[in-house]
């Protein structure tokens, strides 16, 4: 019978006017809804300074690549004749332009490289 007392107890307690533990437990929850508040509007604030921010930096840096990229001077390859013959030498570029549209590799160590047409039976 005592534990019945006790729940009763309890629960007069905590339904009480003037109770300590309603008054404790509401002010726990208030600083705790502050506490949330407080860091949304937080998040809020450092994404409205953040997003413009982000977009000059990223503005930025693609107006200065543009920049770059547009100021170098392409680079115009002479071709070489090799001394005695008919041969010419050729860029990788000038020579796979030669072959669009084909399925073509260029394997080998640079200055050793040879041409595979692989649409081509294998001899």
């Amino acid at each position: 019978m005592k534990k019945q007392s006790d729940r009763e107890e309890l629960l007069t307690d905590i339904l009480a006017e003037e109770s300590q533990l309603r008054f404790t437990t509401l002010e726990l929850g208030l600083a705790e809804m502050r506490r949330v508040h407080r860091r949304r509007r937080a998040v809020r604030i450092c994404t409205a300074v953040c997003t413009p921010v982000f977009m000059l930096a990223a503005a930025v840096f693609v107006r200065d690549f543009q920049a770059r990229r547009t100021s170098v001077a392409p680079v115009v390859q002479v071709e070489e004749m090799i001394p005695g013959t008919s041969f010419r030498v050729m860029s990788d570029e000038q020579l796979l332009t030669l072959f669009k549209g084909r399925p073509v590799a260029l394997v080998g160590p640079a200055g050793h490289q040879r041409l595979l047409l692989l649409d081509e039976a294998a001899n």
